[in-house]
């Protein structure tokens, strides 16, 4: 009896062991009879057929996966298009297709295959009302474009913002690094270098939890690409500055990606102004700024306003919802900026107010000083 017992474990343990990078992928395509399914693994830089199978006369088929270490992404494929699903180890993942023009379909028995159907559609509807906007754009006249095109770029921003929610709800899955690549139309990526926060903060999270992640070693190299672009930027910067212009010269994106350049503000008076969201009397600061602006805006006066909030939606959500007319662009890096070196700031609010001919006149004031020394300048 000892014996068999003894064998018994053996073949339990054996059988846990052979099926710890195991799971199964089975699903059906509504009345799809012989048609061809393929699945397709996907890794960085490349992706492979490693399956194909042909449903049967209900619409069925059925794979099993092997070699799952780590989460790893997968494609399931037929001629029309494909779903993606993101498969751990001893998942047993069913996927219902009803009618396959319709673009929807089911999966249970994966968290991570379930939160990829998630942002697949916030993806489609973002591109869906996109592409709806730029439709009528075409079709308008020509004195209606210009309200189209700023309906375009506040459903942009609401469909980004959507999908960088996606990511921060849980930065440690793996589908949250897939969603760092995906693409609304005209997109240049959540991956254009002001929001690198969001990709360290991926990969810090999903290195933690998976730090032999094949993913999480090439999100770290497009960072370091990154960061280099970005070093590489600075220098162009600062050597544009020394030839052209009498302070450090700054470059930067506002909320809808559009990049500002200090120095194309010469010959206005300009705030440099620098903030953060979570400065205490932020939202007074700036609506005494405001007034100042819509007394003197006509007069050449111009705010170029610096938040070096790390974390971008706080610094959006406060531009839209105070209504900030002026230049307000971010720089995630914070503390870290190389501009807040140039400038030598120690504290945060912090600001320079620049004359017409390029010279730094003042430095942190506020409320009645600020407007004293803007009326001297103007």
């Amino acid at each position: 009896m000892r014996n068999i017992f003894a064998a018994s474990a053996a073949i339990l343990i054996l059988s846990c062991s052979c099926s710890r990078d195991k799971a199964v992928v089975s699903g059906r395509i509504g009345a799809s009879d012989k048609e061809t399914v393929y699945l397709e693994k996907i890794m960085p830089g490349n992706s492979t057929i490693t399956d194909s199978t042909t449903t049967d006369s209900n619409g069925r088929f059925r794979f099993k996966v092997s070699g799952i270490e780590t989460p790893i992404i997968y494609n399931v494929r037929d001629k029309d298009g494909f779903i993606a699903l993101l498969l751990s180890s001893g998942e047993d993942v069913t996927i219902d297709i009803p009618a396959k023009t319709s673009g929807e379909y089911s999966v249970q028995g994966s968290e991570g295959s379930e939160r990829m159907q998630t942002l697949r559609k916030i993806m489609a509807s973002g591109k869906y009302k996109l592409d709806s906007i730029r439709s009528a754009f075409d079709k308008a006249d020509p004195s209606e474009r210009r309200a189209i095109s700023t309906a375009y770029a506040k459903q942009y921003y609401a469909s980004k913002q959507e999908q960088i929610k996606f990511i921060i709800a849980d930065p440690g899955s793996i589908a949250s690094l897939y969603a760092l690549y995906q693409q609304l139309p005209s997109d240049r990526l959540v991956s254009n270098a002001n929001d690198i926060i969001y990709f360290r903060t991926v990969a810090d999270s999903a290195g933690a939890r998976y730090p032999s992640s094949p993913y999480v070693a090439t999100l770290r190299e497009t960072i370091k690409a990154m960061e280099s672009k970005r070093g590489l930027s600075d220098m162009i910067t600062d050597k544009m500055s020394n030839e052209t212009t009498k302070y450090p010269d700054i470059e930067l994106n506002d909320i809808y990606g559009k990049k500002h350049r200090l120095s194309d503000l010469d010959g206005k008076v300009i705030v440099l102004d620098f903030w953060t969201t979570d400065i205490p009397n932020s939202a007074i600061n700036n609506a005494e700024m405001k007034a100042i602006y819509t007394k003197y805006a006509d007069q050449g006066l111009e705010i170029y306003q610096i938040s070096l909030d790390g974390v971008k939606h706080a610094w959006v959500s406060a531009v839209t919802t105070q209504q900030l007319p002026w230049i307000s662009v971010n720089d995630p890096r914070g503390a870290m900026s190389t501009i807040v070196g140039r400038y030598n700031i120690k504290s945060l609010p912090a600001n320079f107010i620049i004359g017409r001919d390029g010279n730094i006149t003042g430095k942190d004031l506020f409320g009645k000083e600020l407007e004293k020394k803007i009326k001297e300048l103007i």
